[in-house]
């Protein structure tokens, strides 16, 4: 799959999560789940994919979520064989954090 001219590859049929953050109509930032369970990023100004941080491993891509906050966005991921099903991680002070259990 191609986004913005970075190329990548997703774990056969799993989810892409295109994420408006700005809610202005327009793909802002793109998750999926690689074929090794890894979860990736990219977005226009990126150059490339990226690994999300937190070494996070998901089976399928939930989407995302937003808190409220507009400097506040988390984006979720289902772990098939875990204690705990779905899992987030969230960006806030300009960067993302680690990997946690969602409510």
């Amino acid at each position: 799959m191609t986004y913005w001219g970075h190329t990548g590859y997703k774990k056969c049929g799993t989810s892409t999560a295109a994420v408006d953050w700005n809610r202005d109509g327009r793909t802002d930032e793109v998750f999926v789940v690689a074929p090794d369970r890894t979860v990736w990023h990219t977005w226009k100004a990126a150059g490339r994919w990226v690994e999300m941080p937190g070494n996070g491993r998901a089976d399928e891509m939930r989407g995302s979520a937003e808190t409220g906050n507009p400097s506040r966005r988390c984006v979720i991921v289902y772990v098939d064989n875990a204690s705990y099903h779905y899992w987030q991680n969230c960006f806030y002070n300009g960067r993302w954090h680690d990997w946690g259990v969602t409510g």
